[in-house]
């Protein structure tokens, strides 16, 4: 078997969702068509691959229907004397 998975090897999870990201997931999937289930494979994968992009020192830029150009800051939870504090995701 490679490393990825074949579709048959399924890995059921929980989680739990705060209100904004469960909302997230809805719109997603409403807009999509896709199931709840679809959606959050599809999220975890564009996250995987934009952790990669940023870490080896690349930008993500979005372009709008109007041509205008974006570049997507991830924000990272730390912890700074027992407080969670947000920073840009900074590249390794």
């Amino acid at each position: 078997m490679t490393e990825v998975q074949k579709k048959t090897d399924l890995v059921r999870l929980t989680v739990n969702l705060i209100p904004r990201a469960h909302a997230a997931m809805l719109l997603a999937a409403q807009i999509t068509g896709d199931s709840r289930t679809d959606t959050v494979n599809r999220a975890l994968q564009l996250y995987a691959f934009a952790e990669h992009v940023l870490s080896q020192g690349g930008e993500i830029l979005i372009r709008d229907k109007d041509g205008d150009m974006q570049i997507v800051k991830l924000i990272l939870p730390v912890t700074v004397a027992g407080r969670q504090q947000f920073q840009p995701h900074a590249a390794t």
